[in-house]
């Protein structure tokens, strides 16, 4: 799976996580970004990324994700072991 897929799925997983179906994301895009990314949606999105990437992530890995770039590049890492 290359980035761009990867970025397409998280898009989909970000839109139902933030009940925002017309949500456009980026690479560099934060939290600060999105309305309602709060630490609670964080626990949301980290568990339906889990879930539809079929991988686990463990506290070190995402207190260092800091952009949507950050999880692509985790995620890659993930499926590609």
């Amino acid at each position: 799976m290359n980035s761009d897929e990867i970025l397409a799925k998280i898009t989909t997983i970000m839109r139902e996580t933030f009940n925002a179906p017309a949500l456009v994301i980026s690479p560099e895009m934060t939290a600060k970004d999105v309305k309602g990314w709060d630490s609670m949606k964080n626990i949301w999105l980290i568990v339906a990324i889990e879930d539809s990437f079929n991988i686990k992530l463990t506290t070190s890995e995402v207190i260092k994700v800091e952009s949507i770039s950050d999880y692509v590049a985790l995620i890659q890492d993930k499926i590609s072991n």
